[in-house]
């Protein structure tokens, strides 16, 4: 598997004498998760996978095939790799994706893999506490973000100018609990979690969302 890395960064810096004023931290969160919500117009939660149209159909078959089942709660976490070469018999091209369902049914859980054009047989998970935890938590993580790696930003004639890093190509991860047609996506990346001169470092590792997160990887031996 051939990677490469590449980092973006934006530092902008304003004369606060001139009418510039430099952000708090909780500015910072307000003004980012406002313009979030505006932009957000999503339909389908699972379109990280639009890049791999085959593992977008074998995931959304196994989503409607559960459904017709009357198993209407699915856990889907996502991991996307933009940029990595991938050439194998399961994984191919410039972002390979791989998606795990997780389902209850009976209560027992269980989940599958699709990696790319292959799939693993249907196996039993040890515990629910996955959906316990959600259930118990949904109210708080409803309301969550995860926060990108930003370091400081300005207002500036009403414009908002953040100073922040991208890595382009990084583990991208992807969680979607889905009940019937409705759901609740989390998305952040590896260095959303790892860098901890960023400002909402903590603030993303105080999450519910980060501990689901875990504990999904867990279960999944991952």
């Amino acid at each position: 598997m051939k990677v490469t890395l590449t980092i973006l960064s934006l530092f902008c810096i304003y004369n606060i004498s001139n009418g510039q004023k430099q952000l708090t931290t909780d500015e910072i969160f307000k003004y980012w998760t406002l313009d979030k919500t505006r932009n957000s117009n999503k339909s389908d939660g699972i379109q990280i996978m639009g890049s791999d149209t085959v593992l977008y159909q074998k995931t959304k078959q196994l989503i409607d095939s559960l459904h017709s089942s009357n198993i209407d709660s699915i856990i889907i976490y996502t991991i996307g790799l933009p940029g990595y070469f991938a050439s194998g018999k399961c994984l191919t091209g410039s972002y390979p994706i791989t998606s795990h369902i997780i389902w209850k049914m009976n209560n027992e859980v269980f989940t599958q893999m699709f990696e790319g054009k292959c799939s693993s047989k249907i196996s039993k998970i040890s515990n629910s506490e996955l959906f316990t935890f959600y259930d118990t938590n949904i109210s708080v993580m409803m309301t969550e973000t995860f926060m990108p790696r930003i370091y400081g930003a300005e207002l500036s004639n009403n414009n908002v100018h953040f100073s922040m890093t991208f890595i382009n190509h990084e583990p991208q991860y992807s969680i979607l609990y889905k009940i019937d047609r409705k759901f609740k996506s989390l998305n952040f990346t590896e260095s959303d979690l790892e860098d901890e001169k960023s400002l909402f470092h903590n603030h993303n590792l105080n999450l519910k969302g980060y501990t689901w997160w875990t504990m999904i990887k867990k279960e999944l031996n991952q």
